[in-house]
């Protein structure tokens, strides 16, 4: 991972220099149209969409209301962006809200795929989809 240095200067004398390290965002780990990659998440995503939502959202909340996550999300899509931008949050990958937005509306199924391969290669266990 990348890190990079910042120096704080005080105007008063009596404050020393000090340094905060933090890291860089990183890129999603795969591509938005990487879907050949893992077949699983694809057809997840694709076929059973608020499903594989109520899943990842389960995944970063460590607990699962799945019947109630995916009533909610097949009827507020919306929501995908909150979803995806907290995955965004939990991993430090770079991107911004608006281009969560865009991504979710325009290609729900292929953000949502990708979604599902970056919390399997950050090795969180996903159930399989056809137990939704």
């Amino acid at each position: 991972m990348s890190t990079k240095q910042v120096s704080l200067l005080k105007n008063d004398s009596c404050a020393p220099n000090m340094s905060v390290h933090y890291e860089s965002p990183l890129p999603w780990d795969t591509q938005l149209t990487e879907c050949n990659s893992d077949a699983q998440s694809c057809f997840c995503a694709f076929f059973l969409t608020p499903c594989q939502m109520a899943q990842q959202k389960a995944v970063l909340r460590g607990k699962s209301d799945l019947c109630c996550d995916m009533l909610i999300y097949t009827l507020l899509p919306c929501l995908q962006v909150r979803l995806r931008s907290s995955i965004r949050s939990k991993y430090n990958i770079d991107g911004t809200v608006c281009t969560d937005a865009v991504q979710s509306c325009f290609c729900c199924p292929c953000a949502v795929a990708q979604q599902g391969r970056q919390l399997k290669l950050r090795g969180e266990k996903m159930a399989a989809c056809v137990m939704c």
